[in-house]
C-alpha cells in the first residue's frame, strides 16, 4: 500500500470518530437531576420515624410488698432468707415477746382486780349479805391470781358488811329502846286517864253533896286539885310520847341515810371503776395486738427479694423496712425514666419498641409494647450521672409478644432498652431544626 493510500484511510477514520459529548452530558445531567431530585423529594416529603431511647427494667405492677413493724423490737428468730418462696400468712420473723407478754399479764391482772371490785360494789349496792361468787375457771392460767384477788375483795366486803350492820344495829337498838319507853309511857297515860276518870266521877258526887251541905268545900277542892294533877301528868306523858316519836323518826331516817350513803358511795365507785375497766380492756386489746405482731407474717404469697436484717438479736427499728416480697402471679411491666427535656415528645398510648438487652441481640426480636402510664410531674432520680429530674413511664407488653421469644420468662429487675415512638419528621426538618431554633433566639434584645 502506497503512502497516499495510508493517509487516505487515516483521514477517513478520523472523520468517522465521534467527537461530540452532548449525549454523555445529557445522560449525566439526567442522572444527576434524578438523583438529587429524588433525594430532595424524599428529604422533603418522606416521613422518618423518631424515638426517645431510654433504659428500663421489668417491675411488678403492684410493686414489692415492703414488710414493716409498727413498734420494732429485738429479733428472736429468722424464718426466711433472700430468694425463698413464701405463702400468705407464713411466718417471716419472730420478735422477742418478753416485754409485750409482761405488759399483757399486768393488764390482765388489773382487769381481774377491777372485775372483782366491780362485783363487790354491785353487791354493796344490792345490799347483799354475802359477795357473789365469780367463776375463776374461766380465767385459765389466771385462775389462781383471780382467786387471790377474790379473797381480798371478799374480806373487804365482809368488813363493809360488818360496819354497816353495826351502824344499823346501834340505830335499831335506839329505836327499840325508845319504842319500849314509849310503850311504858303510853301505859302510864292510860292509867292516869283512868285515875282522872275516877276523880272526875268522885268530884261530881261530892259537888252534889256540897250543894246539899253535907260536906265542906275543902274536900271538893282537894278532889279538883287531884283531877288537875292527873290532867297535867297526862299532858306531860303525851308530850314525852310525841318526843319519842320524833326521836324514833330521826333514828329511822338515819338508818335510811346510812343505807343510801353506802349505796351512793358504791355507785360513785362503780362509775369510776367502770371507766377504768373500759380503759384497761382497750389497753388489753392493744397489748394483745402488739403481742400478736411479734410474729411477723407474710401478707401475700411471693418471693423474698430483699432482707434488711440477717442476724438474731438485731434491733428492728419502728416503721423501718424489714424485707421486701415480690407477689407471685402479678404481671410484670417495664418502668423507665424520660428526661425532662424530652417529655414534650412523649405521649401516653403511643407504641413502644422494646429490646431485651439481657438476651442475645442477634436472635432476639424486638417486642412491641404500649406506653400506658406517664407521670403527671417530674421527680428527682439519682443515677450514676447524679441527680436529675425525670418523668416515670410504664410500658406494658401483651402475652402474644412474649410468646415470640421462646422459653422467655421476664423477671423483676431484668434490663431492657425502650424506644418510645415520637412525632414523625422529614429529613429536611431534622436538618433545619437546629437552624430554626437558633434563629428563633437570634436578633432579640436581652
Amino acid at each position: 500500500m502506497s503512502v497516499s493510500e495510508v493517509r487516505y484511510h487515516e483521514v477517513e477514520w478520523y472523520r468517522e470518530v465521534p467527537r461530540s459529548i452532548r449525549k454523555q452530558v445529557l445522560i449525566g445531567g439526567t442522572l444527576i437531576l434524578v438523583t438529587f431530585g429524588g433525594f430532595g423529594a424524599w428529604g422533603a416529603f418522606a416521613p422518618l420515624a423518631a424515638a426517645v431511647i431510654s433504659p428500663g427494667t421489668f417491675v411488678a405492677t403492684g410493686e414489692n410488698k415492703v414488710i414493716q413493724h409498727l413498734e420494732g423490737g429485738i429479733i428472736a428468730s429468722l424464718s426466711v432468707r433472700d430468694g425463698e418462696t413464701v405463702v400468705e400468712n407464713q411466718t417471716l420473723m419472730t420478735l422477742d415477746d418478753t416485754a409485750a407478754l409482761t405488759n399483757m399479764q399486768q393488764l390482765m391482772q388489773r382487769e381481774m382486780r377491777l372485775r372483782a371490785i366491780l362485783q363487790r360494789l354491785s353487791d354493796q349496792v344490792a345490799d347483799s349479805k354475802v359477795m357473789t361468787e365469780i367463776p375463776v375457771a374461766a380465767y385459765g392460767e389466771g385462775a389462781t391470781a383471780m382467786q387471790e384477788i377474790l379473797v381480798g375483795q371478799k374480806a373487804h366486803f365482809q368488813a363493809w358488811r360488818e360496819k354497816l350492820d353495826n351502824d344499823l344495829t346501834l340505830l335499831t337498838r335506839n329505836v327499840e329502846a325508845l319504842t319500849h319507853r314509849q310503850t311504858g309511857e303510853r301505859g302510864q297515860i292510860s292509867s292516869m286517864e283512868a285515875q282522872r276518870d275516877l276523880l272526875t266521877a268522885e268530884l261530881e258526887t261530892k259537888t252534889v253533896l256540897l250543894d246539899k251541905g253535907l260536906i265542906t268545900r275543902s274536900e271538893v277542892r282537894q278532889i279538883q286539885r287531884a283531877v288537875a294533877d292527873a290532867d297535867g301528868d297526862i299532858s306531860r306523858l303525851m308530850a314525852e310520847v310525841q318526843e319519842i316519836d320524833t326521836q324514833i323518826s330521826r333514828y329511822t331516817g338515819e338508818m335510811i341515810q346510812v343505807r343510801d350513803a353506802n349505796r351512793q358511795t358504791a355507785l360513785s365507785e362503780i362509775q369510776n371503776v367502770q371507766i377504768e375497766l373500759d380503759s384497761v380492756r382497750e389497753q388489753i386489746r392493744q397489748a394483745r395486738s402488739v403481742l400478736t405482731r411479734t410474729t411477723i407474717r407474710s401478707p401475700v404469697s411471693g418471693v423474698v427479694v430483699r432482707t434488711y436484717y440477717h442476724t438474731t438479736g438485731g434491733v428492728v427499728e419502728s416503721g423501718k423496712p424489714i424485707m421486701e416480697i415480690l407477689p407471685s402471679g402479678v404481671p410484670l411491666i417495664i418502668e423507665t425514666y424520660i428526661p425532662r427535656q424530652k417529655i414534650d415528645e412523649v405521649k401516653q398510648g403511643v407504641k413502644v419498641a422494646v429490646r431485651l438487652s439481657a438476651l442475645n441481640q442477634r436472635t432476639t426480636p424486638i417486642l412491641e409494647g404500649t406506653l400506658d402510664y406517664l407521670s403527671a410531674d417530674s421527680m428527682l432520680e439519682n443515677s450514676t450521672q447524679g441527680a436529675q429530674e425525670v418523668y416515670v413511664a410504664r410500658v406494658s407488653i401483651s402475652p402474644e409478644q412474649f410468646a415470640a421469644v421462646p422459653n422467655f420468662v421476664p423477671t423483676p429487675g431484668m434490663p431492657v432498652e425502650v424506644m418510645i415512638q415520637t412525632a414523625q419528621r422529614t429529613f429536611f426538618e431534622y436538618l433545619s431544626r437546629p437552624i430554626v431554633d437558633s434563629m428563633s433566639r437570634a436578633f432579640r434584645e436581652t
